[in-house]
């Protein structure tokens, strides 16, 4: 099973107004009840209020068409009405646009629109701290990365917290400690942010006994929440009978799932399990292989550093895949972070380039790669 160092982590919509609050009755509802109370739907009054001028109503309106809550699903609508929401002074409407422009590689428009956010409202840095971090449409900036991160955290947002405890973790733009990231996952958790309890178990699991049940007990959490990650990794304690008995078939169904929500590490697991099996099973283990293949190069190609690595990985000895791709693929995971990236950038390069492998390999040494120091 091929586990890149770190998973991606999303950036989540905003899912609630900032500096507007109140939203107004609506002309619609008004008149509806004049004719005999019959209630419009949502996303009429939403229309309405936004129609009249309400930043809040636009903004409810955009995130209907963008999750298709009692609408037909229209990013392009969402968009647009996000657009309105945030020129008329709601910072969580250019955040969500910025969200959009992100996933639709329009990188100048999604750092444009992070910043606005961030300036508007501090909880909303974490957005631009995600691009900084990985320099996606920006030039890398660990440090800068931390501050965003911290100034969203301070401000109650859980998820900036969450970067914050992550690059704590790593010590990468902070100095590294351990024991504050912990305390903040700790509360991540509590509060029932769910990928604060899938990384506080990695932390904490590991080690047998009470550790590895500690582990089973926040990945089961996390699962439970909806993190699709830590119901990969619940399959893997199922498996290996760590901190719960050995149960195959739990495993087995929860991988299912998983890969079904679109998780690549839990479709290459189940993949892995039926590809010595029968005609039948191998046949779909190269379906589930070429599946966890495509999500881990769709988020590379949306920022991951991790993915891009492990797609390098799975190319770099691939009959007809060129050279270039994978030295690109690792020099994209290297640029975003990845000591791995680079030390494979720096172990492919060295027949041609010794020069440039020597740089990759500095690269993968500064990142904290400690066995890369001594190559």
């Amino acid at each position: 099973m091929i586990r890149p160092g770190r998973r991606l982590r999303m950036r989540r919509r905003a899912t609630t107004m900032s500096s507007v609050t109140a939203r107004p009755a609506g002309a619609l509802a008004i008149a509806l009840c004049l004719a005999g109370c019959i209630h419009p739907s949502p996303a009429q009054t939403a229309r309405a209020d936004c129609d009249g001028g309400s930043a809040a109503g636009c903004f409810e309106l955009g995130r209907m068409y963008d999750e298709g809550t009692g609408v037909p699903k229209d990013v392009g609508r969402a968009a647009a009405l996000y657009d309105a929401a945030c020129e008329r002074g709601e910072p969580a409407g250019c955040f969500n646009r910025a969200n959009l422009a992100n996933e639709a590689g329009d990188l100048p428009r999604a750092v444009r629109d992070y910043t606005r956010a961030c300036r508007a409202e501090l909880r909303l840095c974490r957005g631009i701290a995600s691009l900084l971090e990985v320099g996606r449409g920006v030039p890398r900036n660990p440090e800068a990365a931390a501050r965003h991160h911290a100034a969203s955290c301070h401000a109650g947002d859980t998820r900036g917290c969450f970067g914050l405890a992550d690059l704590l973790v790593e010590g990468k733009g902070v100095g590294r400690d351990p024991a504050r990231a912990s305390a903040l996952l700790e509360k991540g958790c509590a509060d029932g942010h769910a990928p604060s309890c899938g990384r506080l178990a990695e932390l904490v699991g590991g080690a047998g006994g009470a550790s590895d049940r500690r582990a089973f007990a926040l990945y089961d959490k996390a699962c439970s929440l909806g993190h699709n990650a830590s119901c990969t990794d619940l399959a893997g304690l199922y498996s290996m009978g760590k901190g719960v008995p050995v149960d195959d078939a739990r495993a087995v169904l929860l991988y299912e799932r998983a890969c079904e929500a679109g998780s690549a590490s839990a479709c290459d697991n189940l993949g892995n399990r039926y590809q010595d099996g029968s005609p039948e099973q191998r046949g779909r283990a190269d379906v589930l292989h070429a599946r966890a293949l495509s999500l881990w190069d769709d988020a590379c190609r949306r920022g991951d550093p991790s993915s891009c690595w492990t797609v390098g990985v799975l190319l770099r000895n691939r009959a007809g895949v060129p050279r270039a791709r994978v030295s690109d693929l690792f020099e994209r995971s290297c640029d975003g972070g990845s000591a791995m990236g680079c030390f494979e950038l720096a172990d492919l390069l060295r027949p041609e380039d010794p020069a440039g492998s020597k740089r990759a390999m500095k690269r993968a040494c500064d990142e904290g790669l400690d066995f890369a120091c001594s190559r």
